[in-house]
């Protein structure tokens, strides 16, 4: 099965983190109550839209926003950590003016060639493609209208891929809280017809 041509995807509601211009991570950190004010307006603007199913990072930020717009849409929810946030390694916590005051070469590199970053306990976007693909892919092929709520590196992610853009363009997208996009699934067809020609390669070379 084919599965739908586009993908609905929508960051999670403010937190503290996002105000301080912080790393959060993977860090279990809630929503502030204007994150939770943002989405339940996500949750009212996607009335009549036909969602059927949300699936969500397992990150308590993440995990908050899917819960709060399931309750007004009524729909259930999927928790699916492979669209878990970009680890950051010993970023993770960090603002962005610590960064650049203790890694100040490597957030150069961030800042100016993120796809070329490497650095010991972080996720490049390489590793983060990968990751991810597999859940947009199970998404796509769900047979179901479903929302994503995830992080801005993988809502940014989803955006370069589906315009055939590359990495090397991350740091250009900006991604507001709670706010949804509807982004082409056309790369995902191919993650999953690339899988389906591995595994037929595999069978018969068993």
């Amino acid at each position: 099965m084919r599965g739908r041509d586009d993908i609905l995807i929508a960051r999670h509601g403010e937190t503290r983190s996002n105000r301080e211009s912080r790393y959060a991570g993977w860090s279990d950190e809630p929503l502030l109550p204007a994150g939770r004010a943002q989405a339940r307006r996500l949750a009212t603007s996607l009335r009549g839209v036909g969602v059927e199913r949300i699936r969500t990072s397992g990150i308590r930020r993440a995990r908050q926003t899917a819960d709060l717009v399931s309750a007004v849409l009524g729909v259930p929810v999927l928790e699916d950590e492979r669209l878990n946030e970009l680890r950051m390694g010993p970023w993770e916590g960090l603002s962005e003016a610590e960064i650049g005051s203790r890694f100040p070469r490597e957030y150069d590199t961030w800042c100016r060639r993120p796809h070329e970053l490497r650095l010991p306990g972080r996720e490049t976007l390489d590793d983060l493609a990968a990751r991810v693909g597999p859940a947009f892919a199970d998404s796509v092929g769900s047979g179901r209208r479903e929302l994503l709520i995830t992080h801005v590196a993988i809502v940014r992610l989803a955006m370069l891929l589906s315009q055939g853009q590359p990495l090397a363009h991350y740091k250009s997208i900006t991604v507001p809280n709670c706010q949804m996009a509807r982004v082409g699934a056309s790369w995902v067809h191919d993650l999953i017809q690339a899988d389906s020609r591995e595994r037929l390669s595999r069978a018969a070379s068993a």
